[in-house]
């Protein structure tokens, strides 16, 4: 059977968008499957873009159609990255693949219902998948619950994380009690950074990312600004890893602190790819993951946090960050998507 992938690319600057889809792309084509381009609009579009886009996206699933042969396989990125009511337009395409007998696999990034928005679109690309790649057995299960009991669906496990050459981790010297924190820092997606001088001055927090309004410097943070994903491994030198999202030290609250019941943030495999252990939500889908290989740490509220640090003796600590590093070499194989389509 042949195996085809579609690859995104923007219409003008022409590369694929974000990190976590660029490494698939590359984890697919390594692996044998023939790459596919459709393209889409970088940036929020306009109207104008909008329509412009729609015969681009026709010509594109037109070419797709022709190329792809009958009872072959093809793997799509959901969702696709342009704009949503636009990425319609390739639904007619989809479905005469599948009547070309072509098993449609989707890789699922993001799922915008759980967030309350795209949710008709979302329905209308799901239904017509064979089979999904979704993040763990909640986003599994949530799936089923909306009633896409019959879809095949495989458990990913983490993203992987693709890096230009092994990180050298004999430079990585940082106490424990430092926590990295990486991301979009606006106060909306994680407006807790911005109360942390509530946790005293036992641990320091080092912040990197765009968004950031707060002050380069306080008693127990330094904001050390934005680097390219390629670089974070190579540069970021902590403790841990902290996934967190919200406005709460509490707990992980709003729409992106609920998101993170479901989701296997990609800042996640960012820690463990340079080689530093995590801590995670206890009700994050992350949580059991971190338990299961012994990579990090799992607390309720960020005011456990400086405890539960202090009293992780040294020795504990070391083979915590032993099971990261070697979780990362994984990662930057890509043998988590590769065992996933293994398993399709």
């Amino acid at each position: 059977m042949k195996r085809y992938c579609v690859i995104e690319k923007g219409l003008t600057k022409n590369h694929a968008g974000s990190k976590a889809r660029n490494d698939a792309a590359k984890i697919l084509e390594d692996s044998g499957w023939k790459a596919l381009t459709v393209h889409h609009i970088e940036g929020k579009p306009s109207l104008h873009d909008k329509l412009r886009m729609i015969p681009v996206v026709r010509r594109d699933w037109q070419n797709v159609l022709k190329e792809v042969e009958p009872a072959s396989e093809l793997l799509i990125q959901y969702p696709l990255a342009m704009y949503p009511k636009v990425s319609l337009f390739a639904i007619p395409y989809i479905r005469k693949l599948k009547k070309k007998r072509v098993k449609l696999t989707y890789l699922v990034h993001d799922l915008d219902s759980l967030r309350g928005v795209n949710e008709n679109v979302e329905d209308r690309f799901l239904h017509e998948a064979d089979q999904l790649i979704v993040h763990n057995r909640t986003m599994q299960s949530y799936l089923v619950q909306k009633g896409y009991p019959e879809k095949e669906t495989i458990i990913l496990g983490l993203f992987d994380y693709l890096v230009p050459v092994p990180v050298d981790f004999s430079l990585k010297h940082a106490a424990k009690d430092t926590v990295i924190i990486a991301g979009n820092l606006s106060r909306e997606k994680a407006g807790y950074i911005y109360q942390l001088d509530e946790l005293g001055s036992v641990l320091k927090f080092v912040l990197y990312g765009p968004n950031y309004t707060g002050t380069e410097k306080t008693v127990n943070t330094s904001y050390l600004g934005q680097l390219t994903p390629d670089e974070m491994p190579q540069t970021l030198d902590g403790g841990f890893g902290l996934v967190w999202d919200g406005s709460s030290l509490d707990t992980c609250s709003g729409a992106y602190g609920e998101y993170l019941r479901y989701n296997n943030p990609h800042k996640a495999s960012l820690y463990i790819a340079s080689g530093i252990p995590i801590v995670v939500w206890d009700e994050s889908a992350l949580a059991d993951f971190v338990r299961k290989y012994g990579i990090g740490i799992v607390v309720s509220s960020l005011r456990e946090l400086p405890e539960k640090i202090l009293e992780l003796d040294d020795e504990a600590y070391d083979n915590m960050r032993k099971k990261t590093r070697v979780l990362a070499g994984k990662l930057w194989q890509g043998e988590f998507l590769r065992q996933a389509t293994e398993e399709m």
